[in-house]
């Protein structure tokens, strides 16, 4: 057991406080020319007396998005938007949230002018899809189109800020690969851990604990197979020495989810294998042996090519000179987590959604949210409801928004309940493809411009 954690330095580079996404009726919403503005947006725009709210002016110093809400990027943000599609040869946006999706969608091109149709790009990665780099190195393209997404907060291990005033009703972790339900779980136990920001305190010892309140914690899965390379140009995901996961796989191919539960290697699904993560986390807590021998993967743990360089959850699963491994303060968080919320530990799994006469595909973050949604009625009659999101980068801020407005939409008496849904996701390496980070920024655009109007 490691007996003084490190000590982790406040960092832009790696790590952000994130955003709270807050439900439309504490936004104090106008509405203007199809568009939408904050308070602090009509503020902003009141320091400059040469801007019609109407149609902003592309040449005045606030060049924000219309559109485009500021409980999801700053003002700043803003700008880096901005500067992205300057870069990447899209100018002709308007400055509007919804022209800006259909260019970097490729949709709706009888609405776009033929200069604007001549600049639509598809940003967005078809499902399955193996994402590949377009931008050039050898141009230096790559680089700067990292350097602003960085800024956009695409990478970066994101948390939310500290409120032991605020506790949470609800966490969601969301379904995904393997690798990825491993990352979110690593993330997850962090935040319980206390890797929290302030803008005020510049270093964290994770031992240090605060008092965390979770609610109920709930991994929104579905019963996509997740094991083969098979299904649509799906590479695969448990590999043939199993050395990327951390649950054992018997002689016979059986994994164990529960106690008295096994499931055969090649019928593990998102739901199925979340159990077996969780169960294998708590074999390690039953017996150190178990962990120190499922501890280390020369492979990683993570999706391929993930890892972030560094980041605030990095004292719990680091990269060491030949492998990646937990570290035994992983061992002493997770387990003492698990001691905590074993009893408000749930799955719920949305079957997978039909598309065509045969085909079945995944379904979105949105619908399984909605299927939650539907099941419990979370925040239904009460005041405020606070609502917490694991995910990963670069997919973060996507579905965090996602997960806000699928409860927008499917969720009554939202008049009188304050929601908020916060954020925490592990970071990504910047050596990930951009078109990765790309699509997701877009599905991002695409999720603001669609919540609905209260």
């Amino acid at each position: 057991m490691s007996a003084e954690p490190a000590i982790y330095p406040y960092s832009d580079d790696y790590n952000q406080i994130s955003r709270s996404v807050t439900s439309h009726p504490y936004l104090q919403i106008i509405k203007s020319n199809e568009g939408w503005y904050t308070t602090y947006e009509k503020f902003l725009f009141a320091q400059y007396n040469d801007i019609n709210l109407e149609k902003l002016c592309p040449t005045c110093p606030a060049a924000l998005i219309r559109g485009l809400d500021h409980s999801v990027f700053s003002a700043p943000q803003h700008d880096s938007i901005i500067e992205l599609l300057q870069l990447l040869g899209i100018t002709s946006h308007n400055f509007d949230l919804f022209t800006i999706v259909l260019l970097t969608q490729k949709k709706g091109h009888n609405r776009l002018t033929l200069a604007q149709q001549q600049e639509a790009q598809n940003w967005l990665v078809p499902e399955g899809q193996v994402v590949e780099e377009t931008h050039d190195n050898d141009r230096d393209m790559k680089h700067k189109v990292v350097e602003i997404l960085r800024s956009s907060s695409m990478y970066q291990t994101l948390v939310p800020s500290r409120s032991d005033k605020d506790p949470f009703d609800h966490t969601l972790l969301l379904g995904g690969s393997i690798q990825q339900m491993q990352m979110r779980f690593l993330g997850m136990v962090a935040f319980y851990d206390n890797y929290s920001m302030s803008e005020e305190q510049a270093v964290e010892k994770p031992n240090h604990q605060f008092s965390r309140k979770m609610g109920d914690i709930t991994a929104l899965t579905c019963n996509r197979v997740v094991n083969t390379g098979y299904q649509k140009g799906y590479e695969l995901e448990v590999d043939k020495r199993h050395s990327t996961i951390w649950f054992e796989i018997d002689k016979e191919g059986m994994v164990y989810i529960s106690e008295n539960e096994k499931s055969h290697v090649s019928d593990l699904t998102e739901d199925t294998a979340y159990k077996a993560i969780v169960y294998a986390v708590n074999l390690m807590c039953q017996d150190y042996n178990f962990f120190n021998n499922h501890r280390r993967s020369k492979l990683g743990f993570h999706p391929q090519g993930h890892f972030p360089e560094h980041g605030l959850a990095n004292y719990l699963y680091r990269k060491n000179e030949y492998d990646y491994e937990l570290t035994d303060d992983f061992y002493r968080a997770s387990c003492q987590f698990l001691e905590e919320y074993s009893g408000h530990l749930f799955t719920y799994m949305t079957p997978k959604q039909a598309s065509g006469v045969s085909e079945k595909i995944r379904p979105t973050t949105k619908q399984t949210v909605r299927e939650w949604v539907k099941a419990i009625s979370p925040c239904k009659g009460v005041r405020k409801c606070n609502i917490l999101t694991v995910s990963n980068q670069p997919n973060a801020r996507y579905q965090q928004v996602a997960v806000m407005q699928s409860i927008e939409e499917n969720l009554l008496n939202l008049h009188s309940t304050r929601i908020k849904v916060d954020i925490t996701a592990f970071g990504a390496s910047t050596q990930i493809p951009t078109d990765e980070v790309l699509d997701n920024l877009s599905r991002t655009l695409f999720m603001i411009h669609k919540r609905p109007v209260r």
